[in-house]
Formats: C-alpha cells, structure tokens, sequence
C-alpha cells in the first residue's frame, strides 16, 4: 500500500483543498521529504509534496484512536467471531429512511410520463 493511501484510511479521507507540502507537519529531512504523523504511526516511506493532503491536515499529533490500529483491528476481529450473523432482508432501516431521494419524487424528469 502507498504511504499516502495508508494515511487517507486512517484518518477517513482527503482534505482536497491542500497539498501535503502545506502542512505543518511535512518536513524536510536532509533530501526525503518526511510527514511527521506517518512516522509517529510508524511509517519510514518518503513522502511527496504534491500529494492530496489526508483529513490529518495541521493536526499537531496523531489521534488516540489511529495509534496502535493493527492491534485495535485484532481485536475487532475476535468480537466478531462471536457475533451471530446479521440477515440482510433489504429492508430501509429508521436511519437511513429520508437519505436516498427517489427519483419518482420528480415526475416531471420520468420519460414518457405527461406533467401534472
């Protein structure tokens, strides 16, 4: 996995509007370009300038619940062996019910369907 993948899924994302090269915590090391947060998780990989910064950007230290994440995992995974398996009846549960628009809601923009 590439350095700045592994950063994206640990802090959830992208912050698109910056540039790693922008952030507090990208440094110089004599000719490496360096995050300082990538290391503190453990990372030793060079980083890039001109990559997409993660949601990271300008944190002064790495959030508790990243450090450690493969042991975090672990445990996630023994939990669920012990968890009986959900069924999936498709069904729309109380909190997704109102997110997804339908398209039926706007009649107008169906084809071959006259406008009331």
């Amino acid at each position: 996995m590439r350095a700045i993948s592994e950063m994206y899924k640990r802090s959830g994302g992208t912050d698109y509007r910056n540039l790693c090269a922008e952030c507090d915590n990208f440094f110089r090391e004599n000719r490496r370009f360096c995050c300082r947060l990538y290391q503190e998780a453990g990372g030793t990989r060079q980083w890039q300038p001109q990559w997409i910064a993660c949601r990271y950007f300008n944190l002064p230290y790495l959030p508790e619940q990243n450090r450690g994440k493969t042991e975090q995992n672990r445990g996630k995974a023994e939990q669920r062996q012990g968890e009986p398996e959900r069924e999936e009846t498709g069904q729309i549960s109380e909190q997704q019910e109102g997110v997804q628009m339908s398209i039926f809601d706007y009649p107008e923009y169906l084809s071959g369907r006259e406008r009331t």
